[in-house]
């Protein structure tokens, strides 16, 4: 415990099973700037501790530290720590690697400003469990790619944020710039009388996001990210559901699974500004809309969980900068019987179906008036077709 401010060098002694040791020296500051200040050393815990700071920077600032623990695996080891920035930070000096391996659990963290969590320059394989976070108001405006609650920098990759409750006022609950993170069964929600919130904005490749909740005004963004992962997520977002390429360019990304939802009906379910290589599989929907930026936007979609019968949708009578909303019902999904309406502005669309029997043909209707009968080659049938209550059977 220490009583007042100052730099501290403590020694950390570790001994084997074999009864050999091995010594480190850690260097801790308490100050006004920095409640908790270690620069360098490892395997520092930071256990119950009520950390109030009026003014200054960072509640608990780690700097080319590794291996330490603030809180522990017990609600009783839990700091309380309240700051105006960033309330915890891991960084690295600038002649030494950032801060790794590195555990955060069962904290209550509020941050007045900009972060409660804030990992950078190359700290990476850290891990945030069990956490209360309140974020006030986060980094510059509320679209800042460094923008969130818990922000994880580039090169910050290979973490663990897992069973977070996140409440936050304005910005996005986490925002994940690096690679191959794992990020499952957080919470995310609105403080009372909050500004703009929304959910997980992706920035980064190869990161498995599954089972988390949103209730914020908008829910999961990825904006210039390749490859996610993101499964069974649940998002009840008062403006938009999901968005892809929303600033950027994001390509092989899959969402299964989960409910993506506008719950004001003003905005889409679902933002496809983005190429054929991103997928949606098996997502609970009614009703749907889905919304297209110009002429390169698609959608791609299949309604089983398994299944190989893929719906792709765009529309090339869009240019430039123009959008459109899409509503879609589905009804049947099947090789024999395939079968959904979609409604938009009466403009052509382009519809492509893979998946189906090679070589069969096709009857397509709309609106139950047979339209045009074609084969399947390679499993694929493609048509366009001009919008306006379409209800399309193909069988």
């Amino acid at each position: 415990t220490y009583t007042s401010f100052g730099t501290y060098l403590v020694t950390l002694t570790v001994t084997d099973s074999d009864g050999d040791t091995d010594t480190d020296i850690c260097k801790i500051v308490v100050g006004p700037e920095n409640a908790i200040f270690i620069d360098g050393g490892s395997n520092v815990q930071i256990t119950n501790c009520q950390i109030t700071m009026h003014g200054g920077k960072f509640g608990i600032f780690l700097r080319h530290a590794d291996s330490c623990t603030i809180g522990g695996p017990n609600v009783a080891d839990g700091n309380t720590i309240i700051a105006f920035e960033n309330t915890i930070h891991l960084d690295k000096n600038w002649a030494a690697d950032g801060s790794d391996l590195n555990t955060i659990r069962n904290n209550d963290i509020t941050a007045h400003y900009r972060h409660s969590i804030y990992i950078e320059h190359d700290s990476d394989n850290n891990n945030i469990l069990e956490n209360t976070i309140t974020g006030m108001k986060n980094y510059g405006n509320d679209w800042s790619d460094r923008d969130g609650a818990i922000y994880l920098g580039s090169g910050c990759g290979n973490s663990n944020i897992n069973d977070n409750q996140i409440t936050i006022n304005q910005g996005f609950g986490m925002s994940i710039e690096s690679n191959s993170n794992t990020i499952d069964n957080n919470q995310i929600g609105n403080r009372a009388n909050h500004y703009i919130s929304r959910g997980i904005k992706i920035l980064g490749d190869s990161n498995t996001i599954s089972d988390n909740t949103m209730n914020t005004d908008s829910g999961l963004f990825i904006s210039h990210g390749d490859n996610n992962i993101i499964t069974d997520n649940i998002a009840n977002a008062a403006e938009l559901g999901i968005g892809l390429n929303v600033g950027g360019g994001a390509t092989g990304n899959t969402i299964s699974g989960g409910f993506y939802a506008d719950t004001s009906d003003s905005s889409p379910d679902m933002n496809a500004c983005a190429d054929e290589t991103n997928t949606f599989r098996n997502i609970d929907w009614s009703g749907t809309r889905i919304f297209l930026l110009n002429d390169v936007a698609v959608f791609n979609y299949n309604y089983e969980a398994t299944g190989d019968i893929w719906l792709q949708t765009s529309m090339p009578s869009l240019s430039g900068t123009e959008i459109e909303y899409i509503h879609r019902d589905i009804y049947s999904w099947s090789e024999e019987l395939i079968e959904w309406r979609d409604y938009a502005e009466e403009r052509v669309a382009h519809y492509r179906l893979s998946g189906l029997k090679d070589g069969e043909f096709y009857d397509i209707f709309d609106n139950g008036e047979s339209v045009i009968r074609k084969q399947a080659t390679g499993g694929i049938i493609e048509f366009n077709t001009v919008y306006d209550w379409g209800s399309w059977s193909i069988y």
